[in-house]
């Protein structure tokens, strides 16, 4: 269980080695302001095969870095690798997700710039919304407007 001002469930904000083959399971968030999220603000490695399954989240009721959602992964620095074919964040499978409050502000996925800054390779599957419903799209997540530099998002 998770109950904190700051993000919840968290990879980042440094990223100065590669953080790969990640799994958080089987976790509440019960109050925050970011409930799920990956910040890439400084290094110069990247974050890949994460997985993100069987999550509640409760409630966003904090700000924190202007910021008051259920999810967020986004690049704001770092330094592109030399390491041909890796980018900043690449293959994340949000799974099994219970969003009870989607939080105020938008929901984001933004790389910087394109090139290794991106962000690729994003699966939502089995997003279940406030009120019960499985998401479709992006905008029912929230994301509306809050997605850039980014390749291969899918929802499931």
């Amino acid at each position: 269980m998770s109950w904190t001002i700051c993000f919840g469930l968290k990879i980042g904000a440094g990223v100065s080695a590669p953080q790969e083959n990640i799994f958080f399971r089987h976790a509440v968030v019960y109050d925050t302001s970011l409930a799920i999220g990956i910040h890439f603000q400084y290094g110069n490695a990247w974050v890949k095969n994460v997985v993100f399954e069987d999550i509640d989240v409760e409630m966003c009721t904090w700000t924190n870095m202007n910021m008051r959602t259920w999810c967020a992964f986004f690049v704001t620095g770092g330094t592109d690798t030399d390491v041909p074919g890796e980018t900043a964040i690449r293959a994340v499978t949000v799974r099994d997700v219970r969003v009870r409050d989607l939080g105020k502000t938008v929901a984001k996925i933004e790389g910087r710039g394109s090139g290794r800054g991106m962000v690729e390779g994003i699966v939502f599957e089995n997003i279940l919304l406030p009120g019960g419903g499985k998401a479709k799209t992006l905008k029912e997540m929230g994301f509306e407007g809050g997605v850039k530099f980014v390749e291969g998002v899918v929802v499931r």
